[in-house]
């Protein structure tokens, strides 16, 4: 009877054993089910891209990885994240192709060293629309007094560099690999420079890429007091001249609002995009301000608005 009993004490003790395996079978395999759908779920019907999780946001959000196979489709931007605001996708590849057809969809790439390329679509968008620069009297008086000259895509490169440079402490989000980028599109007459010089000194610098009749502002800098603001001013005046709807700021910036910019929402953005940049781009050899004396004599004279912004701006108000 007893060795009954120590043989049935024995069997339950096994029984248990066998179900807690299965229990902490059951546990591993849901971990990595749970692993897996978080690297490859969210795919598309037809493999354009997948859903990956990016891990430094305070709250990690997944976000779809693009197919670098596939050049320029990305996800629908309502889908983009609120939190980080507008961070829509990563992946892909930093080509003519990818770069074109985002700026066109109102996509921008933003990433640091060591990342994979990461796409925005933020809302609100921060835009400066043709002829609404601005300067106070302080700046009027200081471009008058100084006799900086402007140029476009004599130093494109240089431009670049100093974008690039450090400040601050701050690692430059303008890597190589997106320099090399830009400098293929400059090559095919998308991305351009203007450049401020005093004498033969470049002092500041501002970088884009126009399409149509959209500029898509990327960076700017400057090393001598009111030189960047100079070269921002002067890019706005004369964009305006040369008939552009507006010029893509990106997002919220106190400096860039103090100069006439205002935000509008991501559908007022996109449906002037997509007629905008519909439009021909005939991008001069030479800038129509010559200098900041010119430059303040056109913002002295107020707003003009460019030809055919009058929709656009209307629209972006309703």
């Amino acid at each position: 009877m007893s060795c009954h009993s120590n043989r049935l004490h024995l069997s339950c003790q096994l029984l248990h054993c066998f179900l807690l395996a299965i229990e902490n079978l059951k546990l591993i395999l849901l971990i990595c089910s749970l692993f897996y759908l978080c690297q490859t779920s969210c795919k598309s019907s037809k493999g354009f891209f997948r859903c990956r999780f990016f891990s430094q946001s305070p709250n990690p959000v997944p976000i779809p990885w693009l197919n670098p196979t596939l050049p320029g489709i990305f996800p629908a931007t309502k889908t983009a994240a609120r939190s980080p605001n507008g961070l829509l996708a990563a992946g892909g590849a930093l080509t003519s192709e990818w770069l074109i057809s985002a700026y066109r969809q109102g996509i921008f790439p933003w990433f640091n060293e060591g990342e994979p390329p990461l796409w925005w679509s933020p809302t609100p968008r921060l835009v400066l629309f043709a002829g609404e620069a601005q300067a106070n009297a302080r700046l009027l008086r200081t471009l008058r007094s100084c006799d900086w000259q402007f140029s476009t895509n004599v130093d494109f490169a240089g431009v670049l560099q100093g974008c690039a440079a450090p400040r601050d402490e701050a690692v430059t989000w303008l890597t190589y690999a997106l320099q090399s980028a830009l400098i293929e599109l400059h090559g095919l007459g998308y991305a351009h420079s203007l450049e401020v010089f005093d004498k033969n000194q470049r002092i500041a610098g501002i970088y884009g890429i126009a399409i149509g009749k959209i500029f898509f502002a990327e960076s700017m800098f400057g090393s001598r007091s009111n030189a960047s603001k100079a070269a921002l001013l002067s890019l706005s005046t004369g964009l305006a001249q040369l008939g552009f709807v507006l010029m893509d700021c990106q997002v919220r910036s106190a400096h860039l609002m103090a100069r006439g910019a205002r935000e509008i929402s991501r559908t007022a953005f996109e449906a002037i995009l997509a007629k905008a940049t519909q439009q021909s781009c005939d991008w001069p050899e030479i800038w129509p301000i010559a200098d900041t004396r010119a430059l303040a004599l056109a913002l002295a004279q107020g707003p003009a608005p460019a030809q055919g912004t009058a929709p656009a701006q209307a629209q972006a108000k309703a």
